[in-house]
């Protein structure tokens, strides 16, 4: 007898003891019951079945949940990434600007510090012409402030005497009075000097946190874009313009071309005012018509060339060592009015420090101009 035939008797035998004994034959009945248990059956399992699904479709849901969530975290982290480089390129500019305060302020301070010097040392030959003349205009014997002073007491001056030895006093105590001037104005630039220095070094501390933390920043912010331009416009000029306007320190320049008088000009300039600058370009457009590298390399500007026969094609500059500008743009009045051309300026530190390898690479490589 299989399983479901001992089954059906079973429920048969529940539901009906009356009328089917407990432990009588399988016996011959009606069809009708027998849909009807395996439709329960069909029933109940339909309803765990629905169950597990329920449950499935909740942990669904719940897992959309959770994605949904960490998608809002990863926006929010993104967010911060970027707010966090933006802090840590205005740390830089800060940090350039702080700098050149202190070099102007330890400039005033060497300057006061030398006029002290020289009115101090006007002071003491004002006085030593004072002394000077005392031997030749005051009474016999008299060599200081002190001898005068006792002179009445201890012989009779003539009539001529008193007034010379006022002279000399008055012009002595003159002499004094400078010298003492002179003295307080140098302990005076003295003090300034020392607060300059310690305001140097609070500065110094200052920057050294802003360093941290644009460092913290950057490692936040892997991969950090602080401006991108493209042309025809004036955009990429003026992105090019504004940073040879804020470099500081150092300007390495490696492009294939320099045609426009604008850069040209804003390259003297920031050579002028002592930033160090050199340029890497190409031989072939050095001669061109136009071309700035010429007048450059006469104001002193370094000039290295590639005098192959192939191309110095690069259009890359490096400011201080920790910022870079790269992009399609040939710095030429034809790129700027004319061209399709793009501009990227970051200051991330990976993207950084390989443009300044390639620089050196190149610089060592080409000969001057």
């Amino acid at each position: 007898m299989g399983f479901f035939a001992r089954l059906r008797d079973r429920l048969w035998a529940l539901l009906s003891p009356a009328e089917v004994p407990a432990l009588a034959p399988a016996v011959t009945v009606s069809a009708t019951p027998e849909p009807a248990v395996l439709t329960s059956l069909a029933t109940a399992k339909l309803k765990r079945v629905e169950r597990r699904l329920e449950e499935a479709e909740a942990n669904v849901e719940k897992a959309m949940e959770r994605a949904r969530r960490a998608e809002q975290r990863a926006k929010t982290a993104e967010a911060r990434t970027v707010s966090a480089g933006d802090r840590a390129r205005k740390a830089l500019q800060r940090e350039m600007e702080a700098e050149t305060r202190l070099t102007q302020v330890e400039e005033r301070t060497r300057r006061s510090v030398q006029r002290e010097k020289e009115a101090e040392a006007r002071a003491k030959a004002a006085e030593e012409r004072a002394r000077s003349t005392m031997p030749r205009e005051g009474p016999s014997g008299a060599r200081s402030r002190r001898d005068l002073d006792e002179l009445p007491r201890s012989r009779p001056a003539s009539r001529r005497e008193p007034a010379s030895r006022t002279g000399e006093e008055t012009r002595l105590r003159a002499a004094e009075e400078r010298g003492r001037g002179a003295e307080e104005r140098l302990r005076a630039a003295e003090e300034r000097a020392r607060n300059a220095e310690e305001r140097a070094r609070a500065l110094e501390d200052r920057l050294r946190g802003a360093e941290e933390r644009a460092q913290r920043g950057e490692r936040s912010a892997p991969v950090h874009v602080a401006e991108v331009a493209f042309s025809p416009g004036e955009g990429c000029l003026e992105m090019i313009r504004t940073q040879i306007q804020q470099a500081r320190r150092s300007m390495d320049l490696c492009v294939f071309t320099v045609t426009d008088d604008r850069l040209a000009e804003a390259i003297l300039e920031a050579h002028r005012r002592g930033v160090r600058v050199r340029l890497i370009t190409d031989n072939d457009k050095s001669m061109d018509a136009g071309s700035d590298v010429d007048r450059l390399s006469r104001a002193g500007v370094p000039v290295r060339m590639d005098r192959t026969e192939f191309h110095m094609h690069h259009k890359f500059a490096v400011f201080d060592g920790r910022l870079l500008l790269t992009g399609s743009y040939n710095w030429t009045r034809s790129a700027a009015r004319y061209n399709e051309e793009n501009l990227i300026a970051t200051g991330e530190s990976r993207l950084v420090e390989p443009f300044v390898r390639e620089f050196e690479s190149l610089w060592r490589r080409f000969g001057p101009a």
